[in-house]
């Protein structure tokens, strides 16, 4: 009888330490061939492919959408029940090597917002720099990244997995990098919103720590200017959940509008400029557009632009901030520098 309980508790214990086949979740936001080790499958947007005979703690996934426009490849941590999810955010980085170690660095820590041109600027909140930064060591994965076909060499982070579930009135698109596109609905709208199903997303974040989420206010269709607010939670080590209610987006916009122009001060550029009102403006260097309704504060507001170079660059979200006192919005290089651009929109 011994040596059967014995026999029981070691194969307990082996199950506990294995992990399950691994299931690979897309909410890429488009059809995705996801490769793994040499073997690839086609998995549909939302869909879930099961690679069985592959069971690890981590994973590398090369990820090509159908058509080809993007390809990038991404380190995922595998979950006990071995599943991983690709979000829109993971095509952000293209990863080049891997190489586990232990290192000590200085991660940035978000801090509120300002229109300078330091690294505490909102572009540099929404990217995930600023000037202050905290320092502390941890068993992690450094990985070459190549951003824009710049290399950079940084640490990634893994994040662990919490559901975010909004129960305010609004509907707000998420802009920071933690679930960047995706649609914060508000039980306002019902058309959209079935039995808050919509409601619950998935992202990856520290624990532990102050989740910034940054997001744009949605008002109508093909909307080209986007309010901007601000979600601050904590998550906690044992946190799987974070509740979300209107009364934790801090909105940096306001409901006043105000009418002013741009003006472009870039040698060699072209800029296109979408408004809320359908309209295309289009400007070259010294060029001055009519008035613009824009509300007090800070948006993001969609631009398309041509570099000196003859380069064009399709779409990209301008943050700009407005007063009563403005007459301009000056669009010169180093306002092009701050664009991003925002997957999902």
């Amino acid at each position: 009888m011994k040596k059967i309980w014995i026999i029981f508790s070691m194969l307990a214990l082996f199950g506990l330490s294995s992990f399950s086949q691994l299931s690979v979740a897309n909410k890429f936001g488009k059809d995705l061939y996801v490769g793994i080790n040499g073997k690839e499958e086609l998995i549909p947007n939302t869909g879930v492919k099961i690679f069985a005979s592959i069971r690890t703690r981590n994973v590398l996934l090369d990820c090509r959408s159908v058509d080809g426009t993007v390809k990038f490849t991404v380190s995922k941590d595998v979950s006990r029940s071995g599943l991983v999810v690709v979000l829109s955010s993971d095509a952000s980085t293209t990863v080049v090597a891997v190489n586990p170690t232990s290192v000590s660095y200085s991660v940035p820590v978000p801090v509120v917002a300002s229109n300078d041109d330091s690294g505490s600027s909102l572009s540099s909140l929404l990217n995930g720099t600023s000037n202050s930064e905290v320092s502390y060591t941890q068993s992690t994965t450094l990985v070459t990244t190549q951003v824009a076909n710049t290399p950079v060499s940084q640490p990634v982070i893994t994040g662990e997995p919490v559901t975010i579930e909004y129960s305010g009135m609004r509907t707000l698109k998420i802009i920071s990098r933690e679930g960047q596109g995706l649609e914060l609905i508000g039980s306002a709208d019902s058309a959209s919103n079935q039995s808050g199903a919509k409601n619950k997303y998935t992202i990856y974040v520290r624990k532990n720590t102050d989740l910034v989420i940054g997001v744009g206010q949605k008002k109508q269709a093909n909307q080209a200017v986007w309010p901007y607010g601000e979600i601050r939670k904590r998550i906690n080590a044992g946190d799987v959940v974070c509740k979300i209610t209107d009364a934790d987006v801090k909105m940096m916009a306001t409901n006043e509008n105000t009418k002013l122009k741009f003006k472009v001060d870039a040698k060699g550029y072209k800029i296109l400029i979408e408004t809320d009102a359908g309209d295309i403006i289009s400007l070259g260097d010294k060029g001055t557009s009519k008035k613009v309704t824009l509300p007090i504060g800070q948006s993001y507001i969609r631009i398309a632009y041509t570099d000196a170079s003859g380069e064009f660059h399709p779409t990209a979200f301008m943050p700009i901030h407005t007063t009563f006192e403005d007459h301009f919005i000056v669009i010169d290089q180093n306002a092009l520098k701050k664009t991003l651009a925002i997957s999902n929109f």
